[in-house]
């Protein structure tokens, strides 16, 4: 976690009471600023049934963090494409359709954030693994791999999550 701010789900002496009881110091109540980058892969053998499954993963992120999460949410294909912050759930703009390149992906990111001097806390790479991994992990952000398909996992350790997508009819 990257930053404790003032808020309702925990005590923290880091940031004292503003009750004042005489010789007594009491913890305040935090909170956590969680930031994640969530990556959207729109290649084109990704479905519309995987592409939908990570938009609803992005919205339930941001619903039961509470505003206790700067997400944003990046989609792309050779690279990234669009990004957007997320506020509400479903909001979600997809860009791309062409092959995938994920180490060019978590390069353009891993620029953004330093350009942006946004510190990340955790990256979540929604893609069927049909791709292009960079040899290394990222120094910038924890991976979650949320694999929607059936490739190869990434060269590095990281935690792959596999979900099935949901089928629309």
């Amino acid at each position: 976690v990257s930053v404790l701010r003032q808020g309702k789900m925990d005590y923290s002496f880091t940031r004292p009471s503003r009750l004042n009881v005489p010789k007594v110091v009491l913890p305040g109540m935090v909170a956590p600023q969680i930031n994640v980058d969530f990556f959207i892969d729109t290649s084109g053998s990704m479905s519309n049934d995987e592409m939908a499954q990570p938009i609803a993963e992005a919205g339930a992120i941001l619903k039961t963090m509470q505003g206790t999460v700067d997400l944003w949410v990046y989609s792309g294909d050779m690279g990234m494409q669009h990004a957007q912050k997320l506020t509400r759930p479903g909001h979600v703009k997809l860009v791309g359709g062409g092959g995938t390149d994920m180490s060019q992906a978590m390069s353009e990111i891993e620029a953004r954030c330093k350009a942006t001097k946004r510190s990340r806390d955790i990256l979540v790479c929604a893609t069927d693994c049909h791709t292009n991994w960079s040899p290394t992990p990222p120094r910038f952000a924890k991976v979650l791999v949320l694999k929607v398909g059936d490739g190869q996992n990434p060269p590095w350790p990281c935690e792959v999550v596999e979900v099935t997508p949901h089928k629309r009819n």
